[in-house]
């Protein structure tokens, strides 16, 4: 009895993808291109060399300035790189008169959508690194200038008043005849007035665990 093995049949080819749309999506966002071209480890691979010559280019920048340069010709060899080897698996994929097989047509543009949503959101995650350090930063000093001035003015209404009256240690509502309005982030404020009434202390303690001790 002879035994008739199955014959494979072709799958349909597909259309070659044009070539100058997947290099457009590889010199705008790394890596697209060759998911277009139904490489998507590639893609991947891209992504990550993209991503960690970034960062090597931020620590630079920061710990090593001279040495900047060189992530920065290391991110252009890299592009370079990246549209190259794109080029050549072209080439080598869609050779004319070879079947076309790719992968999943709705998988390849989902990736591809994926990164270009996240491209576009880049932008916004390095400005809000920026903004967000900065504006804690004006905060917190806008926040001690308040603690200084708020202090500043306890102690000069200790002073004025010692000058006219007999100070006594205590709480400063209770010490102070004119006092400025207390802000919300004042925890307390004690005069201390020790051996020399003329020469009152003023302790200021804030809610943020800060103190201010004057003089």
């Amino acid at each position: 009895m002879t035994t008739v093995q199955p014959q494979l049949v072709p799958q349909p080819a597909r259309t070659r993808p044009n070539y100058w749309g997947g290099f457009l999506l590889t010199w705008f966002f790394q890596g697209a291109g060759h998911t277009y071209i139904n490489r998507p480890g590639w893609h991947a691979g891209w992504i990550g060399i993209h991503f960690g010559l970034s960062v090597l280019n931020a620590i630079l920048i920061n710990a090593l300035p001279p040495l900047a340069v060189v992530s920065v010709l290391a991110q252009l060899a890299a592009f370079i790189l990246c549209l190259v080897q794109y080029r050549n698996f072209y080439v080598q994929q869609f050779t004319p008169g070879v079947p076309v097989i790719g992968i999943n047509d709705g998988f390849k543009w989902t990736l591809i959508a994926v990164h270009l949503v996240l491209a576009a959101l880049a932008p916004f995650g390095v400005l809000a690194s920026i903004l967000v350090p900065n504006m804690l930063s004006a905060r917190n000093r806008a926040m001690a200038m308040g603690h200084q001035s708020y202090a500043q003015a306890i102690y000069a209404q200790a002073i004025a008043q010692g000058a006219i009256t007999t100070l006594r240690d205590g709480p400063c509502e209770n010490t102070l005849q004119e006092l400025p309005d207390t802000p919300y982030y004042v925890r307390s404020c004690t005069v201390t007035v020790g051996n020399n009434p003329a020469d009152p202390k003023v302790t200021v303690r804030f809610n943020d665990n800060t103190t201010i001790n004057l003089p």
